[in-house]
């Protein structure tokens, strides 16, 4: 090799390495904690004093009038309000979402057992069995179940993802899958036509079981995988948590929670076809339930004209349209509101928002309403931007229920709905709801911590 061919090599050899020099990094995205999302923090802390002064100017004449003392349920209201921030606080900042994630199986089960131990030991409250009491203390078990499915579902569906995305083979095999429809028809019919409920119940689960093994043979895990992973899972924890709250009867809890289920199956990526053939059986089962159910059926008559009904259930929802009627545009002004003045019973409850609007107003119900729906958009961004699918799921649950509760109380609130029994998350008196709601807050804002990323 001449000098002349070792000099173009040598240069070659370096325009490479300047070249290879020359090229940009590729930056990797990784995830690093951070702080809270602050808009969405201001916003619980916001909701949450509207909600405690709410409570005293709403509950004073009645805590007056029955306890003797009108700073009764306010105080109590301020101990719940602090211990669930404390709550929310070491969730926040000392518990990683993925560590709550071990315990999921742990949580339903407590749920569940909760709820057995209300039929057992449970107190009863006008008709109804909802509480277990220990000693000053009343647990309310639906509102662990509520957060508890919520979990549930949101770490089912991160782990059977690809599953779930897998086609169905209906026409190959639809006479078995309408003989399974049948039985299951037939159960369900027979849980409510039979007059023992405890009867009713086994007849249900034995219909089940038979539908179960008229489906087994088709091997649905490989032909209706989106039925396998997508609906019986759901339609399963319903039956059991549906018995169980039927049982009590807990109608409102119900609802709620197969709101909670629903909207899990949406986000979980359940095929539309299925999520559309389960509302037209929600809907009928929600009104089979109302018209069997003696607790709620009354409800229903009360419902079409509370005012020809004040005897007979209709003078709370009556005296909630007197309420907020009375607020007119700019409200009767904070504390000064009449119907609280033990015209509406127990005011600091599911009634809260009627005595809201008699003292701010129209202007005071459009500007909570506006709070909770930004208190909704902000939780909806946190879970978009969580940095995994479980925690996606997790936070979108946890956002949706408080929502769907929200206007399930305002209906019921303004008579747009029968009266079901439906509290107003932050705003409504109650240890047991407001401290996991503020629990459920932490989660969101320890997701919130971990979903920021940076470039490196």
């Amino acid at each position: 090799m001449n000098n002349g061919e070792l000099n173009r090599n040598q240069g070659n050899e370096k325009v490479k390495r300047v070249q290879k020099n020359a090229l940009p990094k590729r930056k990797m995205i990784v995830q690093k904690v951070g702080g809270v999302d602050r808009p969405f923090l201001i916003c619980v802390i916001l909701l949450l004093c509207m909600g405690t002064l709410m409570v005293f100017s709403s509950s004073y004449p009645y805590a007056k009038e029955n306890f003797g003392d009108s700073y009764r349920f306010a105080k109590m209201q301020v101990l719940f309000a602090l211990v669930g921030l404390v709550v929310m606080s070491l969730i926040t900042i000392f518990i990683d979402y993925h560590f709550i994630r071990k315990f999921t199986r742990i949580i339903f089960g407590v749920g569940i057992i909760l709820l057995v131990l209300v039929l057992i030991v449970g107190s009863d409250a006008k008709g109804a069995v909802r509480w277990i009491q220990i000693g000053p203390i009343s647990l309310q078990p639906s509102e662990i179940m509520k957060f508890a499915v919520v979990l549930l579902f949101a770490d089912y569906a991160d782990r059977y993802s690809q599953k779930l995305s897998q086609p169905d083979k209906i026409r190959e095999n639809w006479q078995r899958i309408v003989g399974a429809i049948a039985l299951l028809g037939l159960g369900v019919l027979c849980f409510f036509v039979v007059q023992n409920k405890v009867l009713g119940a086994i007849f249900l689960m034995l219909f089940i079981g038979v539908a179960a093994a008229f489906i087994i043979p088709m091997n649905i895990k490989e032909t209706l995988p989106g039925l396998y992973y997508g609906v019986f899972p759901y339609v399963i924890v319903l039956v059991i948590i549906g018995v169980l709250m039927y049982l009590q009867p807990h109608l409102s809890g119900l609802i709620i929670i197969a709101g909670i289920i629903f909207c899990m199956m949406v986000i979980g990526g359940t095929k539309i076809g299925y999520l559309l053939c389960g509302i037209g059986a929600g809907v009928g089962g929600v009104l089979v339930l109302a018209l069997s159910m003696s607790h709620s059926s009354g409800r229903l008559a009360v419902w079409k004209n509370p005012f020809d009904h004040l005897l007979e259930g209709g003078w709370q929802p009556a005296q909630s349209l007197y309420a907020i009627g009375s607020g007119g545009i700019f409200g009767v002004g904070f504390g000064n509101s009449r119907q609280k003045h033990l015209y509406l019973p127990e005011p600091q409850n599911d009634y809260i928002f009627s005595i809201w609007c008699e003292e701010m107003g129209f202007i005071g119900a459009l500007f909570l309403i506006a709070v909770f729906i930004f208190f909704i958009y902000r939780g909806m961004v946190i879970g978009l931007r969580a940095p995994d699918k479980f925690s996606s799921m997790l936070v979108i649950g946890i956002i949706m229920h408080v929502g769907l509760q929200v206007i399930l109380n305002i209906a019921v609130v303004t008579n747009t709905l029968p009266s079901t029994g439906i509290s107003l998350p932050f705003f409504s008196y109650g240890g047991t709801s407001l401290i996991i709601l503020l629990a459920e807050m932490g989660v969101v804002l320890s997701v919130s911590r971990m979903s920021q990323t940076e470039k490196t």
